[in-house]
């Protein structure tokens, strides 16, 4: 973005004069397009506070995207009225409710966050009653739990998903570095792809259906090595610390235990991706 004089970068996306940056951010992907192989019907957009004011921005002047996503940023009231989008364009929002630099409930000339879902919705034509699930609480410790919200049936298949972080502030949720309030019961960085990689311009994409997301039941937790699940499990199995790196992957055929012996005490995300469901657990090891 422009040097805004102080050394602070930043995207023009608050309205008024100033450089184009839609005109600027088309212009990089034209000239990235001739050096790499870059399929211009799978380009998106996602930011962090002003990113995501930018992504907006892109959906609601650029027709180059085929999906946004901004985490704890929004739109100003004067965008969310004048915005007429070109085309369908899917959107995911993320937002805490105690994001103090981007109010929830709006203010200082920013719309509120469920009046910018809102014009997402109408946009994409989706359904206005939303189907609701609780995120699994996966980490009590953090001070966040997560509610999802999926306004599904758009035009050509589009959709706009809503991660309302109950207590979250201005971060990242499972960011690697806590700031404030960071919710760890899911990742933003996955839950974003999860949702770009359903659309082209050309609409949804059925083959890359979303799996549904479940908590793992695994016991005992906290453990000295050998954990038990519910039920057994066949499917991919990873394993990472709370940083994301991946300490082990496997393939499973109706496993019910697992051992964790050889690991160092400390925390540590369990994953198990079937075809159709990915199971979630965090495990304590302590000896």
């Amino acid at each position: 973005g422009t040097d805004d004089g102080s050394g602070s970068l930043f995207w023009n996306a608050f309205g008024g004069g100033g450089p184009d940056d839609v005109g600027f951010i088309e212009a990089l992907i034209d000239s990235l397009s001739t050096q790499y192989t870059i399929d211009p019907q799978r380009v998106y957009s996602c930011g962090m506070s002003n990113g995501g004011f930018m992504s907006y921005k892109l959906a609601c002047e650029s027709s180059r995207f085929a999906a946004v996503a901004s985490v704890t940023g929004s739109m100003t009231t004067t965008e969310l009225a004048s915005c007429t989008p070109s085309i369908i364009v899917p959107a995911m929002q993320i937002h805490g409710t105690n994001d103090a630099t981007v109010p929830y409930n709006g203010g200082g000339g920013f719309a509120t966050i469920e009046n910018v879902v809102a014009k997402w919705v109408t946009e994409t034509n989706s359904n206005t009653t939303p189907t609701v699930t609780s995120v699994p609480d996966l980490d009590p410790g953090d001070g966040a739990t997560a509610e999802h919200y999926v306004y599904s049936g758009g035009s050509n298949g589009a959709s706009v998903e809503f991660y309302k972080v109950t207590n979250g502030t201005h971060t990242w949720p499972d960011a690697p570095i806590n700031l404030g309030i960071t919710c760890n019961d899911f990742n933003a960085t996955e839950e974003i792809w999860r949702f770009f990689n359903q659309y082209t311009l050309g609409g949804f994409l059925p083959s890359q259906a979303a799996q549904e997301t479940y908590a793992l039941a695994a016991f005992p937790n906290p453990t000295q090595g050998i954990i038990s699940f519910d039920i057994p499990f066949s499917g991919a199995l990873k394993i990472t610390d709370l940083q994301g790196k991946v300490l082990k992957l496997e393939a499973l055929n109706d496993v019910s235990t697992l051992d964790l012996s050889g690991f160092e005490n400390g925390i540590y995300i369990i994953q198990i991706e079937t075809q159709t469901e990915v199971f979630i657990s965090r495990i304590i090891k302590a000896d």
